[in-house]
């Protein structure tokens, strides 16, 4: 996990969005890109964080929408894995956000929702001008976060090992 702040943040403009390039705040102090994980089950936070540091991606966990869209006042996430449906909001609440942010990365899905949910969620995030990758169907598994990342395209060097007993 990561302090949550871009390492050239300029004070937020009159708009209050941060003036930081988004591929400047989305990596962190050694270069490596930085994701935002939002989902309220703590072990698929903890399977999608182990698997991005893995690949060399920092990232930081959140069950809810709303500080998770504060977040973005400190760091930008090159992606962002969204559950679709939260504890207290769904992933059409963070869409907005998102869009209030003027968030420009990529947005990866997960869920176990019907199709035809998704293609709403789809349509709405084209409303609101955020890109979303397909859907992830739950449960995910460690290739299905390797496989958003580089859809997401995030230039990675090779995983790197598990460790003992993993």
């Amino acid at each position: 996990m990561s302090k949550l702040s871009p390492p050239d943040a300029a004070p937020p403009a009159a708009g209050g969005l941060p003036e930081t390039s988004p591929a400047a705040a989305a990596a962190t102090d050694d270069g490596a890109p930085f994701a935002l994980v939002i989902d309220d089950e703590e072990p698929i936070c903890r399977l999608i964080a182990g698997a991005l540091a893995q690949l060399g991606i920092e990232s930081a966990t959140f069950p809810t929408a709303k500080p998770a869209i504060a977040a973005l006042d400190h760091r930008w996430p090159s992606i962002i894995f969204l559950d679709v449906a939260l504890a207290q909001s769904d992933a059409i609440d963070v869409i907005k956000g998102l869009s209030e942010k003027r968030y420009n990365g990529v947005v990866q899905l997960m869920s176990g929702a019907k199709p035809y949910l998704l293609a709403a969620i789809d349509r709405i995030a084209v409303r609101y001008a955020v890109k979303l990758l397909p859907a992830l169907h739950k449960p995910v598994r460690e290739a299905m976060i390797r496989e958003a990342v580089a859809r997401a395209g995030l230039n990675l060097a090779a995983p790197r090992p598990a460790g003992p007993g993993c």
